[in-house]
């Protein structure tokens, strides 16, 4: 009963300072609308950082990963691909593909993400020999 009386006197005393308007409180409402709002954003940005930084990963990742092959070429022997596949397994992503061509490796890889609603990021590379009577 004290607390009633208390919260009806609260209410007459915002009343009579608004002009009679009753709105005693939507300060708080809007408050916390703009902090969820900003934690909203804040999350969502972290995620989209998250996600570029491993795509610019995989593009690293499968940039050594075909010069790794080219290198492979340049000393005139087979199995690039298998460079390519040693450098991105020691990098902890996955080959998606790896082709080779007499002077010429391209590799695909990708990197996974811990994030549910995109599970992984790929990139190619492709790196190769080229003649030096230009």
């Amino acid at each position: 009963m004290k607390r009633q009386v208390h919260c009806i006197q609260h209410a007459i005393h915002c009343a009579h300072k608004q002009g009679k308007r009753v709105d005693c409180g939507s300060g708080t409402a809007l408050g916390i609308l703009l902090v969820v709002t900003v934690c909203s954003m804040l999350v969502f940005l972290a995620v989209l950082g998250h996600v570029l930084s491993a795509k610019h990963q995989a593009h690293e990742i499968a940039t050594a990963a075909a010069l790794s092959g080219a290198s492979v070429l340049q000393r005139m022997e087979t199995h690039a691909c298998e460079a390519a596949s040693r450098t991105v397994t020691a990098s902890k992503a996955t080959v998606q593909s790896c082709s080779e061509t007499r002077d010429e490796v391209t590799v695909r890889v990708e990197v996974a993400l811990n994030i549910p609603f995109a599970k992984s990021v790929s990139a190619a590379a492709r790196a190769g020999l080229e003649a030096c009577e230009k």
